[in-house]
């Protein structure tokens, strides 16, 4: 099951597990009168770097090493 990215109305960002056959979040977990927006997200880039072995990344360990906000 994937996990999309969401951004409240607010500025908070969150993760959600979701089937791809369901609808996107279209309001905020915790406050259901903000509304959400489902973010693009980069897939875990998986690296064989000689003598330091495999590094896995996630989105946001991505985002911070390529300064993407």
């Amino acid at each position: 099951m994937p996990i999309y990215d969401y951004k409240c109305e607010c500025g908070k960002d969150f993760e959600h597990f979701q089937p791809f056959n369901e609808k996107k979040l279209s309001k905020c977990l915790c406050d259901s009168s903000k509304k959400v927006k489902r973010l693009l997200s980069v897939p875990t880039i998986i690296s064989d770097d000689i003598g330091r072995g495999t590094k896995r990344m996630t989105d946001k360990t991505l985002y911070k090493e390529l300064d993407i906000e």
